[in-house]
């Protein structure tokens, strides 16, 4: 280096008597740079201009500069050196940090703008769509009570042939099923506020299993509790948290129709200083296809095959948990099946 003026000073915390007569790259981040700025010099008719690189300054900082440079010759011809100018772009490159920061928000915003205007869309239809349900599902639910009745007295009766009997069981399971669908439309569209009060969540969770033992064991599906002891009370809707466990388990006994382990757990956590009740439900089944995660707790969507599901089981117990305060999803376990998890708030905290 011949010579080293007070720009070059400035930039690079160097002294001009630090930098003279010293040989190779003397700013550059490494001499790499410094090679490929020549490779590009004699691959452009001897001179470089605004090639973009790095200095490293005195103090090991990088410095982002754009550089016009020229080979020098003896007067034999030969190289002698270079001649160039740096621009420093410090400025340049927080100016475009902060437009690229400020087009990164601006897009958020837009992308946030959207999704508020589809949930509005969305919010609007179902509210609509919930008015029309409780109307129409209120109807048919007196007429079907009507017909379930009867049957089921049918059924029972000394006279009935048994080849009757077995047609009238198949017509009476089709017809609770199309009153399990029409409760949970019911349920759905009503959105009815919840009555609080202690729950003991061992008690419910364990009245649920109670109530569908038949069932699970007709399916082939064992049942493993682990209850925390001493959990505390919740604070909750007793009919609705049942409601939300009855779902979950049949949701677990249809991902399992070759059989399976259900296991249940309850434990005290804490969340950033907050103490909540956890209630797991997990199955062995076949998982939750990663591009289905995001939806399965939206209303009428379901993996199912056509006529087996309606699609509300979970979106009914996501409104009833954020109702209380809390909060429900699930996760895919490390042997294949799927994990739901529900947290509630703690009575009296």
């Amino acid at each position: 280096v011949s010579l080293f003026n007070k720009g070059a000073e400035a930039l690079s915390s160097y002294g001009r008597e630090e930098v003279i007569g010293r040989q190779g790259p003397v700013l550059y981040e490494n001499e790499e740079n410094a090679k490929k700025v020549m490779r590009r010099m004699r691959e452009g008719d001897e001179k470089v201009s605004a090639f973009e690189t790095a200095f490293r300054a005195k103090d090991g900082n990088l410095i982002p500069v754009l550089i016009s440079a020229s080979m020098l010759y003896d007067e034999e011809g030969r190289e002698a050196g270079t001649v160039g100018f740096s621009k420093d772009l410090r400025e340049r490159k927080q100016a475009e940090e902060k437009l690229r920061r400020a087009h990164d928000e601006l897009r958020e915003a837009y992308e946030t703008l959207k999704r508020a205007q589809a949930s509005a869309i969305v919010a609007e239809k179902l509210a609509a769509l919930g008015r029309l349900t409780a109307g129409v599902t209120h109807e048919m639910l007196n007429p079907l009570q009507v017909v379930t009745l009867n049957l089921h007295m049918l059924i029972k009766a000394p006279s009935t042939p048994p080849e009757i009997v077995s047609q009238l069981r198949e017509v009476e399971e089709h017809a609770n099923r199309i009153t399990k669908i029409v409760q949970d439309l019911l349920h759905f569209a009503r959105h009815r506020p919840p009555e609080r009060q202690p729950v003991d969540c061992n008690e419910a969770v364990g009245r649920t299993v109670d109530f569908m033992k038949h069932d699970l064991k007709l399916n082939d599906i064992t049942v493993e509790a682990n209850f925390e002891k001493a959990l505390p009370a919740v604070s909750a809707d007793p009919d609705q948290l049942r409601q939300v466990v009855l779902n979950l388990l049949t949701n677990a006994r249809d991902a399992m129709p070759d059989g399976g382990r259900l296991l249940l757990r309850t434990n005290t956590v804490q969340v950033n200083g907050e103490h909540w009740v956890e209630l797991r439900v997990e199955d062995t089944g076949s998982g939750i296809a990663p591009g289905h995660m995001e939806k399965l707790f939206d209303p009428f969507f379901t993996t199912k095959a056509e006529g087996e599901g309606t699609g509300l089981g979970l979106s009914i117990c996501k409104g009833i948990v954020e109702a209380h305060g809390g909060a429900i999803w699930a996760e895919n376990t490390s042997v294949g099946g799927v994990d739901f998890i529900v947290r509630l708030e703690i009575w009296g905290e």
